[in-house]
């Protein structure tokens, strides 16, 4: 049954049955209407778990995905010469 109720989408698992009684073709939520919208984007969205995604969403650019980048390869050169290190050099062959 495809889905025609008042809300572009229904969440994931959420199966939409249809409505109780039949209703009438002009039917709108008059009053509520513009409010359920406006929770349902809050509740689809919800806040970001964290300070760092939310400066990220508030000030999106490309500057940001390169930063992320960067400090993703220092990270990750750090991590690589901390384990070089705790391991201690290769043995030698021969």
């Amino acid at each position: 049954m495809q889905y025609k109720g008042p809300f572009p989408t229904l969440p994931e698992g959420v199966e939409y049955v249809g409505n109780i009684r039949t209703l009438p073709e002009d039917f709108e939520y008059k009053y509520l209407g513009a409010r359920l919208a406006t929770l349902m984007k809050v509740v689809d969205k919800g806040p970001p778990p964290s300070g760092i995604l939310t400066w990220l969403e508030r000030y999106p650019s490309e500057r940001n995905a390169l930063t992320i980048a960067v400090l993703g390869l220092f990270l990750t050169a750090f991590i690589g010469f901390l384990s070089m290190y705790l391991h201690g050099p290769p043995p030698l062959s021969g």
